[in-house]
């Protein structure tokens, strides 16, 4: 009996190892519960979110959202899948951001996450961007880096557990803001704002999946 139990565990580690040797490097990498890269997603419009912090949601981390640390936004909501690896630091491959796999539940357009005097226009200034041809109507003149510093700033990140908690300040005003999934299967959000934010709202998201599905974001 105990030759048959140590045989089955070793064929066991055995398939395991083959399975990850099968991959990419970057593929096989434990990257935790969180990840940053340039992304692109679709869920609302074609966009890529250039610096895009995908966080793993849910007990087993079986959703995604991703963080804009430029725009103080979630990008987009996921479930199943992750990305393609595709862009040059992974496969080589050229003018390619990697792209969200799996079902795009939700999602935010290329705009700031807060509002400022009930304005959601991107503040920062806009360029020519060759990025695509032809390029998307959206992408032709677009912001690129942080937004000023008087209307918001990414700060950085804690830990608590599995749970990734994402520091910025809008309008001065210090948040914190962790992402989660909840055994219902609903997106869910728990902010900490250390004082009112003069003239800003926040911005959950633009656009969900058709009703009667129950995932959506609150």
């Amino acid at each position: 009996m105990s030759f048959r139990v140590v045989l089955v565990w070793i064929c066991a580690c055995t398939s395991v190892a083959t399975a990850a040797e099968s991959k990419n490097p970057w593929q096989a990498m434990d990257y935790g519960e969180m990840m940053t890269a340039t992304l692109e997603s679709r869920a609302v419009e074609r966009q890529i979110t250039q610096k895009a912090m995908a966080i793993a949601v849910g007990e087993r981390g079986q959703a995604h959202v991703i963080f804009d640390e430029d725009l103080l936004r979630y990008s987009v909501g996921w479930s199943g899948g992750f990305i393609d690896w595709k862009n040059i630091e992974m496969d080589g491959s050229h003018r390619t951001w990697a792209k969200v796999t799996g079902d795009e539940v939700w999602g935010n357009a290329m705009r700031p996450g807060w509002s400022r005097e009930g304005s959601w226009d991107d503040p920062r200034k806009k360029y020519k961007c060759t990025d695509y041809d032809p390029l998307p109507a959206n992408w032709v003149e677009r912001g690129f880096g942080p937004m000023p510093q008087e209307r918001g700033r990414y700060r950085g990140c804690y830990r608590n557990g599995r749970r990734v908690i994402l520091a910025y300040t809008v309008g001065g005003v210090e948040v914190l803001d962790s992402p989660d999934l909840e055994q219902s299967g609903i997106f869910a959000r728990t902010l900490n704002i250390a004082a009112p934010v003069p003239e800003s709202g926040g911005r959950a998201a633009a656009r969900t999946r058709p009703a009667g599905r129950r995932t959506a974001w609150r």
